[in-house]
């Protein structure tokens, strides 16, 4: 019975992170703030690691990952970036930090920092566009994830709370 309830648990996850992606590419890549579309797979997944642990986080981690490159047409950017944000969001909070909602914003927010500034980086060195042009883009994306990411911590933390004490 117990395996059956951690099915349904990472299900529920699954669905939650999917019906997340459908509103980052439909209904918030259409409200864009200053031209910037939130980018929220590095958020859920550094939540979960925080809230589930690392390994466990990881390989959620890869999941969204995997799902966010297919959606998103990126070639494994953020497989990359999702496995590495939720395996040190609960490394971190494993080992030295507290769980909680708290360090599930602070490693999200982290996670979405190094994200942008690894893009940035891309952009710069490979696409030829300048670091204005660049920052003028990302920063607006970054603010606009990291609002949206209020949201994802209380779902993602709801959720793991309910399946800790019911199962």
């Amino acid at each position: 019975m117990k395996g059956r309830r951690k099915t349904v648990k990472w299900l529920c996850f699954g669905l939650v992170y999917i019906l997340w992606l459908i509103l980052q590419t439909s209904f918030f890549g259409k409200l864009t703030v200053a031209g910037a579309a939130p980018v929220l797979p590095v958020v859920f997944a550094a939540s979960l690691g925080v809230f589930e642990g690392a390994k466990r986080g990881a390989a959620f981690g890869l999941f969204a990952g995997i799902v966010a490159d297919a959606l998103m047409g990126s070639v494994g950017f953020f497989t990359l970036m999702c496995t590495l944000c939720a395996f040190g969001a609960g490394a971190l909070t494993e080992n030295v930090l507290s769980r909680g909602f708290g360090m599930a914003y602070l490693c999200a927010v982290v996670g979405l920092v190094v994200t942008e500034v690894l893009r940035m980086g891309y952009y710069l060195f490979f696409q030829s566009l300048s670091a204005a042009g660049i920052a003028s883009h990302l920063l607006p994306e970054l603010i606009y994830s990291a609002v949206l990411a209020i949201p994802v911590m209380f779902i993602n933390g709801a959720l793991s709370r309910r399946f800790a004490q019911r199962y």
